[in-house]
């Protein structure tokens, strides 16, 4: 899969001029636009897991991809795994951002890969 939304910065605010965030609900529509075209992927290519690194947007994911909490696993700072289904039953697990989360260890990132196999052969 490619990134919940298509353009990127170093953070939201930029984010949101970079797009010409002038009317109420533009950003809204381009999320949107982008999840449109994320769930044809999805269902093309069948993938076995959807991994979103950025907990910061798993509301947005639950809201637009029909997401189905199944449980959130704690961490040593806060959440580790939010994981999820697809209505399909595919598992999407949103962890923290494995690049920017301060204080992300090795340790968290061998228990997310280990929690991903777990979800996938379940």
């Amino acid at each position: 899969m490619s990134e919940l939304f298509f353009w990127s910065s170093n953070n939201l605010g930029v984010l949101r001029q970079r797009v010409n965030d002038c009317e109420k609900n533009l950003f809204e529509n381009d999320l949107s636009f982008c999840a449109k075209l994320n769930k044809r992927l999805i269902a093309f290519h069948s993938p076995k897991i959807v991994l979103q690194p950025g907990l910061t947007w798993s509301g947005y994911a639950r809201e637009h991809y029909d997401l189905t909490l199944i449980q959130s696993v704690p961490g040593r700072r806060g959440t580790l795994i939010e994981h999820h289904v697809l209505p399909d039953g595919t598992p999407w697990l949103i962890t923290p951002h494995w690049t920017s989360a301060f204080g992300f260890s090795k340790d968290d990132r061998d228990k997310i890969k280990d929690y991903a196999l777990r979800a996938i052969t379940a």
